[in-house]
């Protein structure tokens, strides 16, 4: 059996109630039927020729196939869409920073030096202040205390640090304590929002008509739809930038295009398009974008003046009233696995990988390796400078 599908369910179920046998073929070309150097070609050729019964598939019934063939009382109502693939965006190794601008990175650590030189000031010049001359004190509060403790309240983080004294000092530390509250409650909410965006796909809600027609935008119609026909007929231009393809396996062609970004879009049927989704997307990154549109049916094609259009016709009346075509749009078009795997996903937290923290882990081997070199050259400056400066006398400056 060369084929399955709402069609084929609704062409067995006619075959048995009208008491009929059929052999399915393909027809040579593949095509549903359109005009190529003046003549027909596809399932319309053969079912104005007589070499077909009946033509079934998705087969759009439109004025210029009414008036060469037949057909019967439409099964299904749609229209046409637009299909995007939606491509994951890989986080940067340095995605932990992006929650915060690049400039508002400077301005925390500008402001932390500044507050850190500030502390350090206001204990040197304050009489109970950590210094020599404040009542006589033998700990001093150095400029390594101020950074110390800016940065340990920065990152939240308890240890054991001088505290100052001076209540000029005391006043600044709890300010910045303010201030760094705000930094750190701002960073975890934003990166914990970023992070997780990242998880998601570049999400297109809707394509302009301008957009279609943008030079670095390839749009995919199948050849001999309508859809070809409907673009065709409303904006010619667009059907002249469009890449119309003629494969075995169309929309499995479309997919692949789309996934490697040949496509940026691909124009079709609306129940076509449906199909593929619920179906074909093994990647779940398969979106229908904005609202569709023209309008269109599908019927069953027949030579003209067939006898079978008003019997199949009623039949097909009989099995909207009983609601046997509904239910083979909910067999072939009901909710997507990638459907339930999206409400799934709203429900339960996303989950972080490897590549969104790898810039973290960098900057923690570039502070180790940095590290290793400030304890060379401190072992350079005791063993060269050091001696150097004890061979001073005391009164030099230098």
């Amino acid at each position: 059996r060369c084929c399955q599908g709402l069609s084929i369910m609704l062409l067995e179920r006619l075959a048995r109630d009208l008491n009929f046998d059929f052999q399915l073929y393909i027809t040579a070309d593949e095509q549903y039927g359109t005009i190529v150097n003046g003549s027909w070609n596809g399932m319309v050729q053969d079912l104005s020729n007589g070499l077909a019964h009946m033509g079934v598939a998705a087969f759009s019934i439109t004025r210029m196939r009414a008036r060469v063939i037949d057909f019967t009382h439409p099964y299904f109502y749609s229209g046409f869409s637009i299909l995007v693939s939606e491509h994951k965006r890989s986080p940067p190794i340095y995605a932990f920073m992006e929650p915060f601008d690049s400039w508002v990175w400077i301005s925390i650590v500008v402001s932390s030096t500044i507050v850190a030189v500030a502390l350090s000031l206001l204990e040197w010049n304050s009489p109970f202040g950590l210094n020599p001359w404040g009542r006589k004190r033998k700990t001093n509060y150095t400029l390594g205390s101020g950074l110390n403790m800016v940065y340990a309240i920065l990152f939240q983080h308890t240890i054991k640090t001088k505290s100052p004294k001076a209540w000029p000092s005391k006043w600044l530390q709890n300010f910045w304590a303010a201030a760094s509250i705000v930094f750190y409650s701002s960073y975890t909410a934003n990166l914990a929002a970023f992070l997780a965006g990242k998880n998601a796909g570049v999400t297109i809600t809707v394509f302009t008509y301008f957009q279609l027609l943008e030079p670095n935008r390839q749009v995919g119609i199948l050849k001999g739809t309508a859809s070809e026909m409907f673009v065709a007929k409303i904006n010619n231009q667009l059907l002249a930038k469009a890449d119309t393809r003629n494969s075995t396996l169309p929309i499995r062609s479309a997919l692949a295009l789309l996934g490697n970004g040949t496509f940026a879009a691909y124009l079709d049927d609306t129940p076509v398009l449906e199909y593929a989704i619920s179906t074909m997307d093994a990647q779940c990154t398969l979106r229908l974008v904005g609202e569709g549109f023209g309008e269109d049916s599908y019927g069953i094609g027949l030579p003209a003046y067939s006898w079978l259009k008003k019997p199949v016709s009623e039949k097909i009346m009989e099995y909207h009233q009983s609601g046997f075509i509904e239910d083979l749009q909910d067999l072939y078009f009901r909710r997507s696995r990638c459907k339930d795997l999206a409400i799934e996903g709203q429900l339960q937290a996303s989950r972080m990988n490897f590549d969104q923290h790898a810039g973290l882990y960098l900057l923690l081997l570039v502070g180790v390796f940095t590290c290793i070199l400030l304890m060379f050259l401190e072992h350079a400056t005791f063993k060269w400078m050091v001696p150097y400066w004890r061979k001073k006398p005391t009164k030099s400056f230098w």
